[in-house]
Parts: C-alpha cells; structure tokens; sequence
C-alpha cells in the first residue's frame, strides 16, 4: 500500500511512498512544495515501479 493515500519525508527531506520505500526516490521538500511532488510525474513513475 506504499503510495496509496500515504506517502513519507525523511530527515534529509527525501519523499518516498512510505517507510519501507527508500529505495523510491520522488523528490525533496527541502527544494519542491509537497503538493508539488504528490501531484508530479516522479511520483506517478515511482508509485508504479512498486511491486505487487
């Protein structure tokens, strides 16, 4: 359910579809607005590389 309706920054302000996803980069809050990077084309690809 990485993604779906839920979504996690880490310390560094990295955005990934939850916390077992680090390896699912979408962008940084430190350089973008959060609604920005929900709504971006990165993070539909990075949404979609999730397997299962």
């Amino acid at each position: 359910m990485c993604g779906d309706g839920r979504a996690a920054i880490d310390t560094n302000g990295r955005l990934m579809p939850c916390v077992l996803g680090r390896d699912f980069d979408a962008g940084n809050v430190r350089e973008s607005a959060l609604a920005a990077l929900l709504t971006g084309d990165r993070w539909v690809e990075v949404v979609d590389a999730i397997p299962g």
